[in-house]
């Protein structure tokens, strides 16, 4: 999944005109493109490109090269005949080259890494996000799995609850001051173990180290980070309202409860 969905898209989207070789298209026109793809796993375009690459990636399908620091990416397709250097930029560490393209084929710099997924086992574990607990943005550079269930319901991961040097953290992916009506889910391994609604945004999902009211979910996360595991949290904010009689409807709430019975949650047990 993934791969396949977005090497499609753009074939199709290259041969209507919309993407051409050797033409530079901004960060902002590709993103809209890729946010359009069901089940495409990027977001985020240099995550596709011949050049540079980081963590978050959960697969290689590079169509374009990144210019400089700028926002800008020049459109190559797929399988073009680029020679370069790959480069793994990581904040306050410089960059590292992960491997060099020739005419078209690419060989890693570590002769020992023969797969992405064993580059980012070697090189991707020493993340370190800010401890102010605030927003980070090393969402780029997250090397866990992202719970195909959830995604299918248009939920998005915006955090961690994560121990970090013996402490337990809250990590935002997202501004937790956005105030927004949301459904969100925590996900420890794979598994939903809570599902909840809030009118109040991403600060309510991201704030259950502090809260006592919700003993279950507390207590879940805590255990789960004693045991030196992570949970995941995630939100879905689109198509939680429809219109009726020319009014507005928000369907947060019986979304919610419709994924409580489907799931049936364990640390619900207010609810259920």
């Amino acid at each position: 999944m993934g791969y396949t969905e977005i090497s499609e898209y753009f074939k199709k989207e290259e041969k209507n005109g919309k993407f051409k070789i050797d033409e530079v298209y901004d960060r902002a026109y590709i993103k809209e493109h890729l946010l359009s793809i069901k089940n495409g796993g990027h977001d985020n375009p240099t995550a596709l490109t011949y050049n540079q690459w980081n963590c978050g990636m959960t697969f290689i399908c590079p169509l374009f090269e990144k210019i400089g620091d700028t926002n800008n990416y020049k459109y190559l397709g797929l399988n073009a005949n680029y020679s370069g250097d790959v480069i793994h930029r990581r904040r306050n560490e410089g960059h590292r080259i992960v491997g060099t393209w020739v005419n078209g084929l690419f060989e890693y710099e570590d002769e020992n890494i023969q797969k992405f997924k064993d580059y980012k086992r070697r090189y991707c574990n020493n993340i370190n996000p800010r401890a102010n607990g605030d927003i980070v943005d090393f969402m780029e550079e997250y090397d866990g799995n992202i719970n195909a269930e959830l995604s299918e319901f248009g939920f998005k991961l915006i955090g961690l609850y994560k121990k970090v040097d013996g402490i337990n953290k809250s990590i935002a992916f997202v501004r937790r001051t956005e105030r927004v009506s949301l459904v969100y889910s925590m996900v420890l391994n794979d598994e939903i173990m809570y599902i909840g609604k809030t009118i109040r945004g991403y600060m309510r999902p991201l704030s259950y180290l502090s809260n006592k009211v919700m003993q279950d979910v507390n207590n879940g996360i805590i255990t789960a980070l004693d045991s030196e595991q992570e949970v995941q949290v995630y939100a879905k904010t689109d198509g939680l309202v429809i219109e009726k009689d020319n009014l507005q409807i928000d369907i947060a709430e019986g979304y919610e409860h419709s994924l409580i019975s489907k799931y049936r949650p364990a640390w619900n047990n207010h609810i259920r």
